[in-house]
């Protein structure tokens, strides 16, 4: 939050949002989304004696999710289904294979189908409905053929659509109460650091005057989108 003060201090919106502080306390939600982890804190800020003061008023429990974690469901549930051809993953590779050796080396280029499906939605402004309805395949590169009891796997042509990666976004964007039975296999959503750190700041989310995202995965407009629409303003 001080690194982006700090840069917009130049800007209207920082102008005003100092300006803002003067007349009273203001309470911001920091969106740190990065690779591994999905990290929320909740600060109240105001401006006094020409000093700015910030207090942590809630931070999120320590939750594993992040950008890589949709590079594996995009690695399960697209690229796999590619390179077994029509067979059960399960019945061709172990568990231990396909977690140690065959979901890893497909990860890499989940990622680059990933960044491309997020530059192609942020650049023609796209919605997720409408990306449900989009079929269109998008090619990734070759991936090296995957050797494992002297059988080769080979994806020369790997792809993805923008309503397959819509149906990968959908579990992190779930706005559903967390089962009691969760496995751990199952995908954790956004929501949950969002709903855990305003809990514990005992406030809603109508009281907040900002949210502010921050990590590499915050690139990804859908969720950025998600998020806004579950706020409903900003």
């Amino acid at each position: 939050f001080l690194s982006y003060l700090s840069d917009m201090e130049r800007s209207s919106v920082q102008k005003n949002f100092i300006k803002n502080l003067l007349e009273k306390e203001r309470l911001v939600m920091v969106f740190d989304f990065g690779a591994g982890t999905c990290d929320i804190s909740v600060l109240e800020v105001k401006a006094e004696n020409e000093l700015l003061l910030s207090r942590n008023l809630a931070i999120s429990k320590f939750m594993a999710l992040g950008g890589d974690d949709i590079d594996i469901e995009i690695a399960k549930k697209v690229l796999l289904p590619q390179l077994v051809k029509g067979e059960e993953p399960t019945d061709v590779f172990s568990t231990i294979e396909l977690e140690k050796v065959v979901l890893p080396r497909l990860k890499p280029t989940a990622e680059m189908m990933k960044i491309n499906c997020c530059h192609i939605i942020e650049t023609r402004q796209l919605s997720l409905e409408s990306l449900r309805e989009n079929s269109t395949p998008i090619q990734g590169n070759e991936i090296e053929a995957i050797t494992i009891q002297n059988q080769r796997w080979e994806l020369a042509t790997p792809q993805i659509t923008l309503s397959e990666f819509a149906e990968v976004m959908d579990p992190f964007l779930g706005t559903e109460d967390p089962s009691d039975e969760q496995t751990e296999n199952q995908v954790r959503n956004v929501f949950e650091p969002i709903e855990n750190a305003l809990e514990k700041s005992g406030l809603s989310k109508d009281d907040l005057d900002m949210v502010l995202f921050i990590g590499g995965s915050c690139s990804n407009p859908v969720v950025r989108k998600a998020i806004e629409d579950y706020f409903g303003r900003f």
